[in-house]
C-alpha cells in the first residue's frame, strides 16, 4: 500500500505501540525504503534511547525469527503471560505490559555490562492452552492475571509476589534469575520439551479491534499535538 502513494520521503514516521500506548514519532526525513528497516530494530529492541520499547508477541514465527542460531539465539527469555481476564481489560493490560516494557528496557541498557542477554516476549494465554496447563499444574499464579517466568539454562522459574510491584522490582528479578545457579519456583524444561507455541494471530477477535481503534483514535488526537497540524 505504501508504495501505491508513490511517495519517497516522509517528514516523520509515527510507530504505535497497542498494548503499552506508547507512540515513537521519528522525526526528519525518511525514506519509504527505510521503513522496514526502522520498523525490524524497534520489533527486535535495538533501539533503547527512544519512547517506545515494544514486547512482541510469543509465536512460533517470532520464536523462529528472533532467536534461532542464526539470529542470536535467546539464551535467557523473559515471558509476561496474560491471561484470557486481563486480555479483554484494557487499561490493566496496558499498564501491567507498559510496567514488563520498562523493565525490559532497563535490562537492554546494560547489555554491554552484563555476560547474558535476555530476550522479552508476551504470551496470551487464551492462544497457547498448553502453556496455561502447564503454568497452573504447577502453581505458577502470578499477579492479576499476569504471569512473569523466565525461560533458560533448562528450566522454567517463576517470579515471585514481590516482583510486580514495580518495573524497578521486575528488573531486579528479570538480573537476578540469569545469575542464580538453582532458582526457586522453577521446574526442569529444556527446549526440546516445552509445549508448542501459538501461531501468529492474523485476524483478532472483534472485541479486540474494537480496543485498539478506539484508543488509535485518541492516540493520533496525542500525535496531531506532537506535530503542530492540528
Amino acid at each position: 500500500f505504501a508504495s501505491s502513494l508513490n511517495v519517497r520521503r516522509l517528514p516523520a514516521v509515527v510507530f504505535i505501540d497497542p498494548l503499552t500506548r506508547d507512540v515513537e514519532v521519528l522525526q526528519g526525513g525518511h525514506a519509504m525504503s527505510d521503513l522496514a528497516d526502522k520498523a525490524e530494530q524497534l520489533i527486535r529492541n535495538d533501539r533503547v534511547l527512544g519512547q517506545m520499547y515494544p514486547i512482541q508477541e510469543l509465536t512460533s514465527d517470532a520464536y523462529s525469527w528472533r532467536c534461532t542460531e542464526s539470529r542470536g539465539g535467546c539464551e535467557w527469555m523473559f515471558v509476561f503471560a496474560v491471561s484470557k481476564d486481563l486480555e479483554v481489560k484494557a487499561r490493566e493490560l496496558s499498564t501491567a505490559m507498559k510496567k514488563f516494557a520498562q523493565a525490559c528496557k532497563m535490562l537492554a541498557t546494560l547489555r554491554d555490562h552484563i555476560s547474558q542477554v535476555g530476550t522479552c516476549f508476551s504470551l496470551r494465554l487464551s492462544h497457547a492452552p498448553a502453556w496455561a496447563s502447564l503454568l497452573k499444574d504447577h502453581s505458577m499464579k502470578g499477579r492479576q492475571g499476569g504471569i512473569l517466568f523466565a525461560l533458560g539454562s533448562g528450566s522454567l522459574t517463576a517470579a515471585p509476589g514481590d516482583s510486580y510491584s514495580s518495573s524497578r522490582m521486575m528488573l531486579r528479578w528479570l538480573q537476578t534469575v540469569m545469575g542464580l545457579p538453582e532458582k526457586d519456583a522453577s521446574i526442569p524444561l529444556d527446549p526440546g520439551n516445552w509445549p508448542p507455541l501459538p501461531a501468529a494471530v492474523l485476524v483478532e477477535p472483534r472485541s479486540w479491534n474494537s480496543q485498539i481503534s478506539a484508543w488509535m483514535e485518541q492516540a493520533f488526537g496525542r500525535i496531531g499535538v506532537f506535530l503542530d497540524i492540528t
